[in-house]
């Protein structure tokens, strides 16, 4: 069973491509899972992951809209599945979807990579109170900044601002396999939360007018100054937009400009 202990990045990354695969095959066939948790994922034999128990699941509606006839295991309305991997919507009232299992899938890498949840309480109140409203608990460094941002995107609060189909995340995550990760960096960095990224990305902006500046101070202090700089500090940067859940971006610029 995984997520119950820290994997290998590459353990991490093959198990999530695999399991990502496996609600991309159920979503392309209408199917949304409700439950996806670590004690549904096992390891078979040939070790691979395999996603189980669709007790929970239902099917979509159709393309008009209109709930399919065929029947479902659990009323459509009725809060289903698991707390801990739980998305916020679903908390609320609101009728899962793909988006839903997106989250729950987001939660499902986090322990791959961490070996726990990134949202806990001492109590299930709490712990929805932390679904709700808190950031996921910060990922160690030895976490790719690919995968880190992946995951983080999955955990968005408003579906809205999750990916919006498993293959995108299959597609991310097979990127980070194959060592193509800057242009998956580049782009979550770009549209994750967009309008809080602004102040941030505003100090990245300013990199090369600083280092033209810091150029042309060299070159006109350089009768005072004999050496050359050799060295170049770069302090983490801060997160200047008020809003905790954005603190990753900030450490992704930093890490991507280092």
């Amino acid at each position: 069973m995984v997520g119950e202990s820290v994997l290998s990045i590459q353990d991490a990354l093959e198990y999530g491509a695999q399991i990502a695969g496996a609600l991309v095959h159920a979503h392309e066939r209408g199917i949304i899972h409700r439950d996806l948790k670590s004690s549904n994922v096992v390891i078979d034999p040939k070790g691979e992951a395999i996603v189980l128990d669709f007790g929970l699941a239902r099917r979509l509606p159709d393309d008009a809209g209109v709930q399919s006839r065929e029947p479902t295991l659990t009323r459509p309305d009725a809060l289903a599945g698991t707390l801990s991997h739980m998305a916020p919507e679903v908390l609320r009232g609101d009728r899962a979807d793909t988006r839903s299992d997106i989250w729950a899938l987001g939660v499902l890498l986090y322990e791959l990579v961490m070996g726990e949840l990134p949202f806990t309480g001492r109590t299930p109140f709490e712990t929805s109170s932390a679904i709700l409203d808190d950031p996921p608990k910060p990922m160690s460094r030895r976490v790719p900044l690919a995968f880190r941002l992946v995951i983080e995107r999955c955990l968005i609060k408003n579906p809205g601002g999750r990916y919006q189909r498993a293959q995108s995340v299959a597609d991310a995550i097979d990127a980070i396999k194959r060592r193509r990760a800057w242009p998956v960096v580049g782009q979550l960095l770009v549209s994750a939360r967009r309008r809080t990224l602004y102040a941030t990305a505003a100090g990245a902006l300013l990199l090369p007018v600083l280092v033209v500046a810091g150029d042309r101070l060299r070159t006109e202090f350089s009768a005072t100054f004999a050496k050359r700089i050799s060295t170049l500090a770069l302090l983490p940067l801060p997160n200047a937009t008020g809003d905790p859940g954005t603190d990753y971006s900030a450490e992704g610029i930093t890490d991507a400009l280092t």
